[in-house]
C-alpha cells in the first residue's frame, strides 16, 4: 500500500510539472501573439502609407490624354526639361546599349500607360530583338 501511495505521489508530481511547463509555454505564446499583432498593425499602417504614396504618384503621372508625344525623328534629348519620360528614355536606352545583343536597337520614344511605360522601337527588327530583362 505504501508503494502505491508513493507511485501516485510521483505521478501527481510529474503531471504538476507538465502542467506548469504547459502554462509557461502558453504564456510565452500569448506574448509572442501580442507582439505579432502589434507588428501586423505597424505593417498595415506602412501599407496604407505606401498606397497613399502610390496613389499620389499615379495622379501626378501624365495620363493617356496628356502624355508626352513626339514627332517622327524627335528624341527626348531634344527636350531640355527633366521629365520622367526623358529619364525613362535615357534609362531604357542605356540598358539596351549594355547588352551586345541589343546594343544596335534604337528606341523611337517612350510613353506612359496606367501600368507603366510604353517603349516604341524604330523598326520591326528592333521590336523583335528587344530585351525585357536588361
Amino acid at each position: 500500500m505504501a508503494w502505491l501511495i508513493a507511485e501516485l505521489k510521483s505521478t501527481i508530481s510529474t503531471q504538476t510539472k507538465a502542467i506548469e511547463a504547459l502554462k509557461t509555454g502558453q504564456e510565452e505564446l500569448k506574448q509572442e501573439q501580442r507582439t505579432l499583432v502589434a507588428q501586423n498593425e505597424t505593417l498595415r499602417g506602412e501599407i496604407r502609407f505606401l498606397k497613399e504614396q502610390i496613389n499620389a504618384l499615379h495622379h501626378a503621372q501624365p495620363t493617356h490624354a496628356n502624355k508626352h508625344t513626339r514627332k517622327q525623328g524627335e528624341h527626348p534629348e531634344d527636350n531640355h526639361s527633366s521629365s520622367p519620360i526623358r529619364t525613362q528614355y535615357r534609362i531604357i536606352t542605356e540598358a539596351l546599349k549594355k547588352d551586345t545583343t541589343t546594343r544596335e536597337i534604337q528606341v523611337a520614344g517612350v510613353g506612359t500607360t496606367k501600368m507603366g511605360y510604353l517603349v516604341r522601337f524604330r523598326n520591326k527588327e528592333a521590336k523583335e530583338r528587344r530585351c525585357f530583362n536588361c
